[in-house]
């Protein structure tokens, strides 16, 4: 959350923070829930956060926040070779 605290505070001098997004794919859910969740197009895997900026040899920032001795799943690691192969920059 003090992640976004300082975007806010960014935003409000530059219009390129306000393309700064959190991906809302953590956390348990009910099984009815995953699936709307599922056919609304949210995908497993997807980095916490997605920043649509064009900055010179990227086409965007993803980043994926990790508390350590966690590590990245199969399916974050595919988000992320794919990004990677389309010019985004990532971070874990």
């Amino acid at each position: 959350m003090a992640y976004f605290d300082w975007v806010r505070i960014m935003a409000n001098g530059d219009d390129r923070y306000k393309a700064i997004a959190h991906i809302a794919n953590e956390g348990k859910r009910s099984w009815n829930q995953g699936k709307l969740m599922k056919a609304k197009g949210l995908s497993k895997g997807l980095p916490d956060v997605m920043c649509y900026i064009f900055e010179s040899h990227y086409n965007g920032f993803a980043m994926e926040f990790k508390v350590r001795p966690n590590k990245i799943t199969s399916e974050q690691a595919n988000w992320l070779k794919l990004l990677k192969s389309q010019q985004w920059a990532v971070a874990i």
